[in-house]
């Protein structure tokens, strides 16, 4: 992975240029986020008071408002990540009517920590596609996290080899959806805006905020939903690759037509 600004200027034309880069979000996307956190979930979720009393389903969508609440002061360094996970799960039995210590509650987050750490797994296909395009075009992943915790993610589950320009919100000191750091991104990678495509399962941080840069955006949503504009590409499944690459290439040219016509 390479890691230094190599800053050049956008060429002429960037609506006509071909692709030559192709950057993807981690969680939930190249990385299987939501396997790990509902694995580490049901690890302790008995110990949650009444969380068996609801669907992990129920527990999952409580704890995921509750990473979104905190999430933004990590990143922010005001929280490190242990205290944060305790917050989080003493504010998660708070939001079903029970109570646990702060000390119990970061003991949960520490066997919840282990969990999660044993079951990291690349997305299905993921591997298959990068495998695919490596070498073709550039590679890159933007992501909103800290940098240690991403680059580990990405090495554990056997990604990073295919990775040529890694650019994460912590150092990039910008985060998604800002077109901040898709600009950085281009700038590493020496990739013009209309020769790049984003593909990441946030509409608002990865599609629009692509666009935002001038960068073409692909929603992948494995659940099959349409795109919040009725419009934009989606991408469901990474398998097979070949398909996943049409889609991409597809998402591609549709975006420079629109800039041709806009």
């Amino acid at each position: 992975m390479r890691g230094k600004d190599a800053s050049r200027s956008t060429p002429a034309g960037a609506d006509r240029a071909p692709l030559t880069t192709v950057f993807f979000d981690l969680d939930d996307t190249l990385f299987d986020h939501a396997r790990a956190r509902r694995a580490g979930l049901q690890l302790i979720r008995s110990e949650i008071p009444r969380a068996s009393g609801i669907s992990v389903d129920d527990l999952d969508r409580r704890y995921q408002a509750l990473v979104e609440a905190f999430h933004p002061q990590v990143l922010a360094g005001t929280l490190s990540r242990a205290r944060a996970r305790a917050l989080r799960f003493r504010a998660l039995a708070e939001s079903l009517g029970g109570h646990v210590t702060l000390a119990a509650a970061s003991s949960l987050g520490a066997r919840y920590e282990e969990a999660y750490l044993a079951h990291r797994h690349a997305v299905p296909g993921a591997r298959g596609l990068l495998d695919r395009l490596h070498g073709r075009v550039h590679l890159g992943v933007i992501s909103n996290n800290l940098v240690a915790v991403q680059a580990g993610k990405l090495r554990d589950i056997g990604l990073a080899e295919f990775i040529d320009t890694l650019v994460i919100s912590e150092e990039a000191g910008v985060a998604k959806p800002d077109p901040g750091i898709f600009q950085i991104a281009l700038r590493r990678a020496r990739a013009a805006p209309g020769g790049a495509v984003m593909v990441g399962d946030s509409w608002e941080n990865d599609v629009v905020g692509a666009r935002r840069a001038g960068i073409a955006g692909l929603w992948y949503h494995p659940d099959r939903r349409r795109s919040p504009s009725g419009q934009a590409p989606r991408l469901a499944t990474f398998h097979p690759g070949t398909r996943a690459e049409r889609a991409i290439r597809r998402a591609h040219r549709a975006h420079r037509t629109r800039s041709r016509v806009a």
